[in-house]
């Protein structure tokens, strides 16, 4: 089975979500990876090695990589 969509229909809908496709504005991604970044001290003062890790890996490392 093959669909057809109108090229004038598609551009509407692109149109529509404009703001949603693309990349993410430069301030939005540079927040995220300060917040990364301040997560690496908060997870050094946690005395559990466990949640360490958890917290220096999967949230600052993480966040700084979806930030970038």
């Amino acid at each position: 089975m093959m669909l057809m969509i109108r090229e004038s229909d598609l551009r509407a809908v692109l149109d529509k979500h404009r703001t949603q496709i693309g990349v993410r504005p430069l301030w939005d991604s540079i927040l995220i990876f300060i917040t990364g970044v301040f997560y690496i001290p908060a997870a050094w003062a946690v005395s559990n090695a466990i949640c360490k890790w958890d917290d220096a890996w999967l949230r600052s490392v993480g966040y700084g990589i979806w930030g970038i």
